[in-house]
């Protein structure tokens, strides 16, 4: 019964993670119109921020969560200001723009990390 539990509390971790950025795709996609590739490496920003404040600082896991998420939020917003805004109108450039950007959130996140 134990095993049982263990693996359906996380199966609606999982779960609940693929729900939470499903409906941020959804969200991006119904105000903007656009189709955000990097959506992800935004997530993977926000969980390496979180780790490495708990695990380097000894941060308080709700502080560094609270923390790394208005981080990645304000990233967010000044992304979207500064390279999806002026683009809006040519939706081809959008793509493109997002698929660099998720090339380069990913290698930027190698350099500094490591390869996992």
């Amino acid at each position: 019964m134990e095993v049982f539990s263990s693996i359906l509390i996380n199966g609606l971790m999982t779960g609940s993670l693929y729900c939470l950025i499903a409906v941020g795709l959804t969200i991006v996609f119904g105000v903007m119109r656009i189709i955000n590739f990097a959506h992800g490496e935004f997530y993977m920003l926000g969980a390496y921020a979180v780790w490495g404040l708990c695990t380097l600082n000894n941060w308080p896991y709700p502080l560094a969560l609270a923390v790394a998420g208005l981080a990645v939020g304000t990233l967010g917003i000044g992304i979207e200001r500064s390279i999806f805004k002026p683009l809006q109108k040519h939706p081809m450039m959008v793509l493109v723009a997002s698929l660099a950007l998720a090339s380069i959130l990913q290698v930027a996140v190698v350099v500094a990390v490591g390869p996992a």
